[in-house]
């Protein structure tokens, strides 16, 4: 009977736990406990948890003395502990759980730099210590390459690192935002952006909301091809140049929309674009600072029967992939 129990004891089955993989540990008292490797961040956390309870958490003080096993679990958890820590890798291969379960994985080129990154880490840090160590738990997650950067992350990073106030060069952390791969970045919600369209060829004019990561955005930068490939005409550069907006812009522009500045657009609504809101019979949508100027009767005459000057559509049509405005500008 006590050689059975000593191999019991030695014996710590891998289950399905609450979180993962989890390996069982009775206690002396012959209660239940699961240990669980549940990385948080880039970082591994072991945990101890009680199966048995709707939330799966547990008073550590009170569980020690339980098991000599447990106790040193307990230990390592209160120690400053990581990956390659030889007390964490060791209590890992005694429970036969995975030390390296849900480990990062940083392409070799980014190493050196997620170390210099990681040396800025502070745990308990709090006022801009601890923004800082958000910042750079934040950057560890976008450059992984085991899973795609999210979208909000990098704009968080983005934002921080764009207004600077911290009291340290900010030259690793810039460099740091440099190194992700924005293509494969993915967001679980839609990011809404809106482009004006003016009067052209392709119609009247219209306000274009334009969603990326919509529903089947992720994997192509979050842009929808399905959803919004048919775009095309002459449109207002947005005033604001964030970068959803010049994923948007770059999508556009390759697919055949002419974008003009605010004073290009007064410029083209004076002329290509009154003809054009002209040919739509009337009907067109612009924004308001935006009309087009209204023909004179004789220009109406002559424009029913004779195209004017129109360099934007003439250069559409002579090469409809070369987007920019022609030489000279707008006449």
């Amino acid at each position: 009977m006590r050689e059975a129990r000593i191999v019991r004891m030695l014996n710590h089955p891998i289950v399905d736990g609450r979180y993962g993989p989890a390996a069982e540990i009775t206690g002396t008292d012959g209660k239940l406990y699961h240990v669980q490797i549940i990385p948080c961040r880039s970082q591994t956390s072991i945990q101890i948890t009680d199966p048995s309870d709707e939330i799966g958490g547990i008073q550590l003080p009170s569980e020690q003395g339980g098991s000599g096993l447990l106790d040193r679990v307990i230990e390592v958890k209160r120690t400053d502990y990581g990956w390659d820590t030889p007390a964490y890798r060791q209590i890992c291969a005694e429970l036969k759980l995975d030390p390296d379960y849900g480990r990062p994985v940083y392409r070799d080129a980014d190493i050196d730099l997620v170390t210099d990154l990681e040396a800025h880490i502070i745990w308990g840090a709090v006022g801009d210590d601890g923004k800082v160590v958000d910042l750079v738990l934040d950057l560890l997650d976008l450059l992984r390459t085991d899973r795609p950067p999210e979208y909000y992350a990098y704009t968080r990073c983005f934002a921080t690192i764009e207004n600077w106030h911290f009291k340290r060069p900010k030259d690793v952390f810039a460099t740091a935002l440099n190194r992700i791969d924005r293509e494969k970045i993915e967001c679980s919600r839609c990011v809404p952006t809106s482009v004006d369209f003016l009067p052209s060829w392709e119609g009247g004019g219209f306000s274009s909301s334009i969603y990326l990561w919509g529903s089947a955005g992720n994997g192509s930068g979050g842009w929808d091809a399905d959803a919004y490939g048919r775009l095309r005409g002459v449109a207002v550069l947005p005033a604001n140049s964030d970068w959803p907006m010049e994923t948007v812009i770059h999508h556009l522009t390759q697919q055949g929309v002419v974008f003009l500045s605010l004073a290009e657009a007064r410029d083209y609504m004076n002329n290509e674009g009154a003809y054009w809101a002209f040919c739509c019979g009337g009907v067109w949508q612009c924004p308001p600072t935006l009309k087009p100027r209204k023909p004179s009767g004789t220009e109406k005459l002559l424009w029913k029967v004779k195209r004017p000057k129109t360099p934007l559509f003439d250069q559409h049509e002579l090469c409809p992939n070369q987007h920019t405005l022609p030489k000279g500008g707008l006449v």
